[in-house]
């Protein structure tokens, strides 16, 4: 009997419009099992209404919305000790101002005497539960369902273990507040907790490090501490929903008795945006619903406490950071199912899923995955990898190749690979990663089958505006792929080549570059590795004023004539013959340059361009440079050998020259010695003054 389906519904008062339930309103319905009196406009039911109704089972009397939870309870005393489901759901006015409703004692001593399984008091305004009530509702309840309600967290719930075959209790949609009445009570069992130094402000909330691991939940200001409070479930309680709740409440370290069933946990959309915990005592749960609730902070410890979890449904959170730095499962060895889909994430850790061997079904969609690198394959059972509108361009050879193993150690159910809505490229790059979608996209007699929506040319993929290109079918990627074999193709002699002509022009420009500043390359080089080691000692002293250039053809000239004469006038001079025995003649040459204040090359007719001659005249001139002044002088032992002057001498300022008059008179050879010593002072005289 119910006006619920009576269109229009203003005629329903003309169909089911009862007011009142009397005595005898029911007493002919002896047989009658399932009774549903919804909608009826109900505002009363007599004491014995029911009296008659010996093999009543379940009583609907939902959306008599005048009725309240109060005035049926009256009825109840005579419902038969066999019922065993009892709807009550909108039996109080929601849609005004009143008073929220109280569960109390006698409200539920009315069913004590029943065999009662399945309540439901869903959309009546109750905000408590009575303490002795709970110990006055039927012990053989097994479902209680109290959705959309206005609860408080009470005092009472310290005794919902008492309700021993409890084993579904359903409290979604409920609102409940931060002034949570247990905090409130004034039993002495109550702890008031308001250390000022456990409090963080607003602030500290928002420049605290969210990413670190060790950041603890905010506490608010009425906390008590986890280990002073054990929760007591009932023990044989498999599943509980407080979903679509708005907690608002971080999950703290906290424990409940071990001795409990709980297998289901359902708290998506409460908004429980922090999980430090663990949550000790529920090592036998299998299916934790944690979705939608904006967290972002998670402990690596969470889920530790959970070994037995097999399905983890965490979408729609912000826990990009913690599945990208943390090894958040390690411990949950059991994982069959995981769903991480919108949560932000662009990389995993590596060892994310390592301990998963059972994992069957992963979902990643709508994240902004651009890679996926993790090894998966130890998962032998796994049936569903969902990466659909990522950022996915291509797929690494490790991913591929973990697949076609885990398909190939199956004989029979597929493994599917979801790629739709990513921005796979077609590229050269990427045509085998192409090619080995393509054997595997359906119809296939492959185990493995990939699903794939578009793809991308390189251009497109990098514009601001892609245009994809839409694979519908296996024949599209096939004309893709096939395009793609003949483009790469074409290009593939034209690369070689292109690549060997500028390794060749890259080694033709270096070697001419290091060709033509050879000297000032190998002189740096001396200069740098002496400044680092320390110069060489070529003889017993290690600083001198000439350096003497020469040939074996004027060794007699230099040491009987040359070198006294400089000594007379108390210059140090070194030549080949004082280099120390093995010491190398770059070496020797080099530093000798680098010590000396001038350098004075001897040139007979007979010299020749040898390789000493040109590191010394080439080591000359770029000393001169350095010490900004020539500092080389040219003697030409006989007038005759200008004709054969060495190449690299010529490079010299036509200052530094100066003939030797050998056969010539005892004036003339005073006047070379005076004119050579001029030029030794004029080079000098700029040491001075850099000096």
């Amino acid at each position: 009997m119910t006006g619920v389906f009576i269109t229009p519904s203003e005629e329903y008062p003309d169909y089911c419009d009862m007011k009142q339930i009397t005595d005898n309103t029911l007493a002919n319905l002896v047989h009658v099992s399932n009774l549903s009196i919804v909608h009826c406009g109900l505002l009363s039911i007599s004491k014995n209404a029911f009296k008659t109704m010996v093999k009543l089972i379940q009583l609907d009397l939902s959306q008599n919305y005048e009725l309240t939870i109060e005035k049926a309870a009256i009825s109840f005393t005579s419902l038969p000790h066999g019922i065993q489901s009892l709807y009550l759901d909108s039996v109080q006015t929601t849609n005004s101002l009143g008073c929220d409703i109280n569960i109390t004692k006698t409200m539920a001593a009315s069913l004590t005497n029943t065999s009662l399984k399945f309540l439901s008091l869903d959309d009546n305004r109750i905000h408590s539960v009575e303490l002795e009530a709970i110990f006055k509702l039927p012990k053989s309840l097994e479902h209680l369902r109290l959705r959309r309600n206005k609860f408080e967290l009470g005092f009472y719930i310290f005794y919902a273990y008492q309700l021993t075959n409890l084993k579904k209790i359903d409290i979604s949609y409920n609102f409940f507040g931060h002034e949570f009445n247990l905090w409130r009570h004034t039993n002495s069992r109550s702890t008031s907790f308001n250390d000022p130094n456990l409090l963080m402000t607003n602030e500290e909330i928002v420049k605290s490090d969210a990413k670190l691991d060790n950041f603890d939940c905010p506490k608010p200001q009425k906390f008590i501490p986890t280990i002073s409070v054990t929760g007591f479930l009932p023990p044989r309680l498999e599943r509980i929903d407080i979903s679509h709740s708005k907690i608002g409440y971080p999950i703290y370290d906290f424990y409940i008795d071990t001795n409990n069933s709980l297998r289901y946990f359902f708290g998506a959309y409460s908004l429980l945006y922090c999980w430090a915990g663990p949550v000790h005592g529920v090592e036998n749960v299998e299916e934790v619903d944690l979705s939608n609730n904006f967290c972002s902070i998670v402990k690596t410890d969470f889920f530790k406490s959970m070994p037995r979890v097999k399905r983890l449904y965490l979408q729609r959170n912000n826990l990009f950071y913690a599945v990208e730095n943390k090894k958040l499962f390690h411990s949950n060895f059991e994982i069959e199912i995981i769903n991480l889909s919108v949560n932000r994430i662009s990389r995993l850790h590596p060892l994310l899923f390592a301990n998963q061997t059972k994992m069957k079904k992963i979902n990643l969609a709508n994240n902004n995955l651009i890679a996926f690198d993790n090894r998966i394959s130890h998962m032998k059972s796994l049936e569903l990898l969902d990466m659909s509108n990522n950022h996915m361009y291509t797929l690494t050879k490790e991913l591929r190749s973990d697949l076609d193993n885990i398909a190939s150690t199956r004989k029979n159910g597929s493994l599917t690979l979801n790629l739709r809505k990513n921005v796979i490229a077609c590229s050269c790059e990427n045509l085998e990663v192409l090619e080995w979608i393509l054997d595997r996209i359906k119809p296939s007699n492959n185990l493995l089958a990939v699903n794939i929506s578009e793809c991308y040319f390189t251009p497109n993929r990098s514009s601001s505006l892609p245009n994809a290109t839409l694979i519908h079918s296996k024949n599209d990627l096939q004309f893709q792929v096939n395009y793609l074999q003949n483009f790469c193709a074409s290009y593939t002699a034209l690369i070689v080549v292109l690549v060997v002509i500028i390794f060749l022009s890259i080694n033709i420009i270096v070697g001419g570059l290091v060709h033509r500043f050879r000297w000032k390359i190998r002189y740096w080089y001396y200069v740098s590795m002496n400044k680092r080691n320390g110069y060489m000692s070529l003889n017993n002293t290690s600083e001198h004023d000439i350096y003497l250039v020469y040939d074996e053809h004027v060794q007699e000239f230099v040491l009987d004539t040359l070198k006294p004469k400089l000594n007379e006038v108390h210059y140090e001079v070194f030549t080949y013959n004082d280099i120390k025995s093995g010491c190398s003649i770059n070496d020797a040459v080099i530093n000798a340059i680098h010590d000396s204040k001038v350098v004075v090359f001897v040139v007979s007719k007979l010299c020749n361009n040898d390789p000493e001659w040109e590191c010394a005249v080439e080591m000359t001139e770029i000393e001169s440079v350095k010490r900004g002044h020539s500092i080389g002088i040219v003697i030409f032992y006989n007038s005759g050998c200008t004709q054969n002057l060495p190449k690299s001498l010529r490079s010299l300022s036509q200052d530094s020259f100066i003939d030797y008059p050998e056969h010539s008179s005892i004036e003339e050879i005073d006047a070379f010695w005076k004119d050579f010593q001029l030029k030794i002072n004029k080079i000098e005289s700029f040491e001075d003054k850099q000096l």
